[in-house]
């Protein structure tokens, strides 16, 4: 169900979007630039946040470690994505072929997904844990208790976590959404802005993806080898808060723009990472 609701969420967004063209005026457009894009966010949260803590019932004895490994190829779509997407605005320029290409891609693997779907119930989850801690010869410990939305409410615990995901989500969205535009903003003036659109901003995307993959994977196995995302996700929010300022102190420098990007990428793709997979802890 999760699957099937992001199905027609996304596929809403992207086509709400492409009737961007449609009206005379950009006052009229940005309202289906908003409502599309919640729609699109709504879509994406929905099945981020499923599969996510599905695959960690799967493998709970390195929940960091396989949950990096899911974000890290959610991630991977910049590096595949921009060069093909570079190509369609040189050719036929900026047009809403682009939003039903990706609303195309993310239906047919959100379907697949659908079909290949499948829960461990909390029975087997132990089973697994326990029998994969036993082969290694440690002591199988008992998996953390399930909690249903009700019990999770009333926990602390959920509030906590609920406040830290929210703000560090805010801060991570306010970015990635505006990177290619804060790009725009420092380069136009010295590269011309349809230089720096169609070739800086893809190459960007580009590197901020490989540095994605890697964050999104390296964070989680840093995760688990330090025992927990309590640990990890200090660092990564003070590591990440710096690097966001030093961006905005050389946003004029296209060096500065793809060191700090790609590392700052690193740390950003590892938020989720911690976030699902401390959902398992």
């Amino acid at each position: 169900i999760p699957f099937i609701l992001s199905i027609f969420s996304v596929a809403s967004g992207y086509y709400i979007i492409s009737r961007i063209f449609s009206p005379d005026s950009w006052s009229t457009a940005i309202i289906f630039w908003y409502i599309g894009s919640f729609l699109i966010g709504l879509g994406q949260g929905i099945y981020a946040g499923t599969y996510a803590t599905v695959v960690a019932k799967w493998f709970p004895e390195k929940p960091g470690t396989v949950t990096g490994f899911g974000v890290a190829g959610v991630f991977t779509a910049p590096i595949l994505y921009s060069p093909i997407i570079a190509f369609m605005i040189r050719s036929n320029g900026f047009n809403e072929s682009i939003f039903f290409l990706l609303a195309g891609v993310a239906v047919i693997l959100l379907i697949i997904a659908t079909i290949l779907w499948k829960s461990p119930s909390h029975t087997l989850t132990t089973e697994i844990f326990s029998n994969k801690t036993s082969k290694k010869g440690k002591k199988a410990a008992h998996t953390n208790k399930e909690y249903t939305f009700m019990e999770a409410f009333k926990d602390v615990r959920f509030w906590i976590l609920f406040i830290c995901f929210i703000c560090s989500s805010f801060a991570f969205m306010l970015f990635v959404q505006n990177s290619s535009l804060i790009i725009i903003e420092g380069l136009e003036a010295s590269m011309g802005i349809e230089h720096v659109r169609g070739a800086v901003v893809p190459l960007f995307l580009t590197i901020v993806g490989f540095g994605g993959l890697i964050g999104g994977f390296g964070w989680g196995f840093i995760m688990d080898k330090l025992g927990g995302p309590w640990k990890t996700l200090p660092i990564i929010y003070f590591s990440t808060g710096v690097l966001i300022i030093l961006f905005y102190l050389g946003y004029n420098s296209v060096i500065l723009i793809m060191t700090l990007g790609f590392l700052l990428y690193m740390g950003l793709n590892g938020e989720p990472t911690a976030h699902y997979a401390s959902v398992s802890y």
